[in-house]
């Protein structure tokens, strides 16, 4: 039986159980406060966590979470995604749910390693970095700042700077750029306001014109440029003042090389009203290429002038045979009458008129031919002087001054000037041109003055035509008239371009004639013209050679024959019978065909001390073929060649057959005669 409790002990009891009772009450208050409390911190937690979330999502630089993964030497190698916003996942085009727990190089295997070497000490440290890098994938540039919250975890930023790199990148390239066009480019740059006052120079305008920056700057532009070309460059820059607002431009300018062409494009700039504050110009040294054009044009100019000649060369090549044989009957016929003592007194004059028309005639032919270039004539060496003393004393000069009874003509030749290889009619032909044209240039009363000097010309002289170096004999010609214009002077060698009155002058082809001429004898002229007179420089290459006699008139018994056979080759009936009379009248037995095929078939059976063979006879074979076939059956076949054309590669190879001289229609006594007796001598 259990021990009844005292009072007192009883009163202890139920006091620690009262006791017990009250912790646990605490006990149970302290455990409501405390998962009250948990629960408002789970609250405030998610609060955050979603406050935290919305901004990580809302940033506009791009962010992740990586997790560092090193090699076995301990180097960062590569990363482990644990999260990332929506702007990281657009930048590399990766998507967030997929790419949590895999690796940046696995997802992003165009990423560079240096991006891991900049952030391992990151990883390791915890030091923050920024830094700029170039991304293969997305091919853009990011700003990047990299922090550690904890060891091996890297919170990373990335802003796209692409826009602003490119910018900054293009305004750098740019400004180098300028900076090597300006201060490297052989174009020159300038900068002048409005009244043309310099407010930039570019170094290779200072080296162009020898100056430095400081004595160009605030000075005008003007004054360099050449003055005969300020008043078109004026006038050129007016175009800057209206749109486009450009202008180009081509002067010279006083460079320290001395004047040079420069070209410039000029660009104005303006104000917000428009209205034009300063000029921008770029020029370039053009100067070469203005020689090249102006040797080019010269070239054109030449070949215009060519090709004028070549087609009336064509021209006169083409009437030159038929219109010779129609002259051999004026010249030919009056010269047979006047040999013919019987021959009535009282119409000598008529027929000596009709000589002399048909003389006069044949002369204008023989111009054209000249025309026509490419023709060869014949040259000696000769005194240049004597050709000139001796037109001057020639009747064609008397009737000429008596023509300009107001005109004299002062002569000052060079008692010592050297020789010149020339052919004497054709020089002739350049004085009584230059000679003619002088006089019809003065009005009523003047002077003409004709003189010859020796001349060494050491570097080439610039004028009309450029003469080169060597030593000439130059004839200058000149006339106090009325001068001629810039326009004309252009113009004066071609054909037919004559101002001449009709009736008082000649053909119009005197100084064409002039102008060919000299180039046969490849010599040059230079044209100087002023309102008080005209002076024309021919230069003739000089001969070292002593000149030979100039031809003496013919007489017509110093080239009678004595009876030896004649065989008169011509498709043309009537040079055949003019032939047969002039060559009869010179005591030659005279026989003819009219062909080249006739001819042959007719020396089959007699024979001929001398053929006179015409070189064209259409519609067979022509005289160089004629004489190509007579010769392989009669060797040695003596033989003139005649034609109304020039002297061609055809008589020069019938000649090189064994044929002797080139007579050229129409026929003439002396011409005629003088050639056969000639070869019937050799």
């Amino acid at each position: 039986m259990p021990q009844e409790l005292s009072h007192a002990a009883l009163a202890e009891k139920v006091k620690t159980l009262e006791k017990a009772l009250a912790e646990e009450k605490k006990s149970k208050a302290d455990l409501l406060e405390i998962l009250s409390s948990k629960k408002k911190s789970e609250k405030a937690l998610s609060e955050s966590e979603n406050k935290y979330r919305m901004l990580f999502e809302s940033m506009r630089n791009g962010i992740c979470f990586v997790e560092a993964i090193y090699d076995d030497c301990g180097k960062l190698c590569d990363a482990r995604y644990l999260g990332m916003n929506e702007v990281y996942a657009k930048f590399t085009g990766l998507n967030k749910e997929t790419a949590v727990n895999r690796t940046v190089m696995e997802m992003l295997p165009g990423t560079e390693k240096s991006w891991f070497d900049t952030l391992e000490p990151v990883a390791k440290s915890g030091k923050t970095v920024w830094f700029e890098m170039f991304h293969g994938n997305t091919g853009k540039w990011y700003a990047v700042s990299a922090y550690s919250p904890r060891k091996d975890t890297l919170v990373v930023a990335f802003r796209d700077t692409t826009r602003s790199k490119w910018a900054e990148d293009a305004l750098k390239k740019s400004e180098e750029k300028y900076r090597l066009i300006i201060e490297n480019q052989t174009d020159l740059v300038v900068k002048v306001d409005s009244q043309g006052t310099f407010l930039f120079v570019s170094p290779s305008y200072c080296k162009m014109f020898g100056k430095t920056e400081a004595e160009l700057l605030g000075k005008k532009f003007m004054p360099l440029v050449h003055e005969d070309d300020r008043e078109s460059t004026a006038k050129a820059m007016e175009d800057l003042y209206r749109p486009p607002y450009t202008a180009y431009m081509e002067q010279r300018a006083m460079t320290k090389d001395g004047w040079r062409w420069l070209a410039w494009v000029d660009t104005a700039m303006q104000d917000d009203n428009n209205n034009v504050v300063s000029i921008i110009g770029v020029g370039r040294d053009i100067n070469d290429k203005k020689i090249a054009e102006n040797e080019k044009q010269a070239l054109q100019n030449k070949f215009s002038r060519m090709k004028k000649m070549e087609a009336l060369g064509l021209l006169a090549g083409g009437v030159a045979h038929d219109l010779n044989n129609i002259l051999s009957s004026l010249i030919s016929y009056p010269e047979l009458m006047l040999m013919n003592p019987i021959f009535p007194e009282k119409f000598r004059p008529s027929v000596e008129r009709i000589k002399e028309g048909g003389l006069r005639a044949a002369a204008i032919v023989s111009d054209l031919l000249t025309i026509a270039r490419g023709v060869a004539i014949k040259k000696k060496v000769c005194s240049l002087n004597d050709i000139i003393e001796a037109y001057l004393e020639s009747s064609e000069h008397r009737k000429l001054m008596e023509q300009y009874p107001g005109i004299s003509i002062n002569r000052a030749l060079d008692p010592v000037l050297k020789n010149i290889s020339c052919s004497p009619i054709h020089i002739q032909k350049i004085v009584m041109n230059l000679l003619i044209n002088a006089a019809e240039a003065i009005d009523s009363s003047g002077t003409i003055r004709v003189s010859t000097r020796n001349q060494y010309v050491d570097r080439p002289l610039t004028g009309y035509d450029n003469v080169q170096i060597g030593e000439y004999c130059v004839l200058i010609i000149t006339d106090n008239g009325a001068g001629i214009s810039a326009e004309d002077k252009e113009r004066i060698f071609e054909p037919f371009y004559s101002k001449k009155v009709l009736g008082r002058s000649g053909s119009g082809l005197g100084l064409t004639v002039v102008w060919n001429s000299l180039q046969d004898h490849n010599g040059y002229v230079n044209v100087s013209s002023q309102q008080d007179g005209t002076e024309f420089e021919l230069y003739f290459p000089a001969s070292m050679q002593a000149q030979k006699d100039l031809q003496k008139p013919v007489h017509v018994e110093s080239i009678k024959g004595a009876g030896q056979s004649i065989l008169v080759v011509d498709d043309d009936e009537n040079q055949r019978k003019i032939a047969v009379q002039i060559l009869s009248g010179l005591g030659y037995r005279v026989e003819t065909t009219e062909s080249g095929e006739a001819a042959i078939s007719y020396l089959k059976e007699k024979s001929f001390d001398l053929i006179v063979l015409d070189m064209i006879m259409d519609p067979g074979i022509n005289g160089r073929q004629t004489y190509e076939a007579i010769v392989r059956q009669q060797p040695g076949q003596k033989a003139i060649i005649v034609s109304g054309f020039a002297e061609t590669k055809e008589v020069k190879e019938a000649q090189r057959l064994g044929a002797g001289a080139f007579v050229k229609k129409p026929y003439t006594v002396d011409k005629i005669g003088l050639a056969v007796k000639r070869e019937l001598m050799t």
